[in-house]
This record gives C-alpha cells, structure tokens and sequence, in this order.
C-alpha cells in the first residue's frame, strides 16, 4: 500500500489521468481504423510504368560486421536510401528444453534477435536524415505467449516485440519528430518447414 501511495505522489494525477485519456483515445481509434480497414480495404498501389530498381546481396546478417561491410558496399555503388526495412530472418529448433545445446541458442539469437539490431543499426540513421522510414519485424505468436518446445524461439520472437516496442517508443519522443513507422507482423502457424506439429492452448 506505501508502495502504491508512493507512485501517485511522486506522479502528479491530473497528468496521470491526462496520458491515460489519451492512451484511451488511440487505442480506441486504432481499433476504429483497423475494423474500417477490414471492411474497406486501401487501394493496391501498381508500379505499371514506374521505374523499380532491385538490387540483391548475399550477406550473413546475424554477422554485424557482414552487414556493415554490405552497407558500405551499397554506397560505394550507388544504391539509393532503403525506405522499408523489413526484418524476416529466423531459425527453430523445435526440442525439450533440456536437449538444447549453447550452439542452438546462440544461434536463434543471432539469426532471430541479434540480426534486427545490426541491420536497424545501418538502415535508421539514414531514415533519421530523411526524416522518414519504415521498419517491419517478422515476429511470431510465439512472441505473444509461449508454446512447449520451442523455448529459444518464442524466446526470441519476444526479444523482438520488446525491441521493436522500445525502439518505437525512443523514435517517437525523439525531438526531430521523424516520420518513421514500426510494424511488428505476428503470423499464426505458417507451413515453412520451420515448425512440425505445433500444439496451442
């Protein structure tokens, strides 16, 4: 009870309740936009007569040093700012958590968790100049709540939720006001070969 008492006079209440009205207002308005946009979706964008350049390049991106160098080979060759980040790397090793080894946890991190930070790390500050950007993280049910055997993954896809959220949240009070949206996509089972027999609550 002190402890309770402490928080609300060290929070000053008319403040309190101010963020939490607005916390209230968004909510409710992003569950206003996202039913309209189940019932009215947006409009498909075509690219027919529209230049589109692709560029590809082989890089370990659970290495941040890889990624680096990568980053440093697309300005040597021109290649224009990246817009929209989209994060999709993953790896599962579906067994009793006691079979695991070092080297499979080591190695969901990397791939899953370490590999956002490295690739965020060379694409943000160029979204930060231009004042606008994408970022999209590939997270995972699992990042939701926990299913049985598959302890480093949902471990994983948890870390992201927390990176994506925190990140967000850092860009969002940053002062420049930057243009730059989070999407976090949190895909059911999906048959990738990743997964086998998965059980649900």
């Amino acid at each position: 009870m002190e402890k309770i008492q402490h928080v609300f006079t060290t929070i000053k209440l008319p403040r309190l309740i101010l963020d939490l009205c607005l916390l209230s207002i968004k909510i409710s308005l992003a569950m206003i936009v996202a039913t309209f946009r189940m019932i009215v979706p947006r409009s498909l964008k075509y690219l027919l007569g529209e230049t589109v350049l692709v560029y590809g390049f082989v890089v370990d991106i659970s290495k941040r040093l890889e990624v680096q160098e990568t980053m440093r080979l697309m300005k040597r060759i021109d290649v224009p700012d990246v817009t929209i980040l989209i994060n999709n790397a993953a790896v599962l090793y579906h067994k009793p958590y006691l079979n695991y080894n070092p080297d499979d946890v080591e190695n969901t991190f990397k791939v899953n968790v370490f590999s956002n930070f490295w690739t965020i790390e060379v694409f943000l500050p160029m979204m930060l100049h231009r004042g606008s950007g994408h970022i999209v993280a590939i997270s995972s049910m699992c990042g939701i709540y926990g299913v049985s055997q598959k302890v480093a993954y949902c471990s994983s896809k948890f870390a992201v939720r927390g990176l994506m959220e925190a990140l967000h949240e850092e860009i969002r009070l940053d002062k420049r006001k930057p243009n730059i949206h989070f999407t976090t996509i949190y895909p059911f089972y999906i048959d990738t070969g990743l997964a086998e027999d998965p059980k649900y609550r």
